[in-house]
């Protein structure tokens, strides 16, 4: 059983990563300004960039998300612990990919 099923299973499916959730949502938003004929053509710019992490870095990362501070103490410990053990079997360090996307629509109103 994975660290968060065990020590925290509601953040499993608590949108925690809201990203991976919200591109239906967006997509469906987009097409409904699009379709709309009160916009003019949408512009979509998108912001990739990538980060290094070390096991510090990324539990002190953890560490400021509401929903793991939310988590009663002995239970965020062992959920940090868990990840950590995990980061530490893989080397100790990733690199995690970002996206910021940008869309603009200027009213024809």
């Amino acid at each position: 059983m994975a660290g968060r099923e065990r020590h925290a299973p509601e953040l499993v499916d608590s949108g925690a990563f809201p990203g991976l959730r919200a591109s239906k949502e967006m997509a469906s938003m987009l097409e409904e300004l699009d379709s709309s004929g009160l916009f003019e053509p949408l512009t979509r710019s998108s912001y990739r960039w990538s980060v290094a992490y070390s096991v510090e870095g990324w539990l002190d990362l953890l560490n400021t998300h509401s929903d793991h501070r939310l988590l009663p103490e002995a239970r965020r410990s062992a959920l940090l612990d868990r990840v950590a053990e995990a980061l530490n079997g893989r080397g100790g360090a990733f690199e995690m990919a970002y996206e910021a996307r940008l869309f603009l629509a200027r009213a024809l109103i």
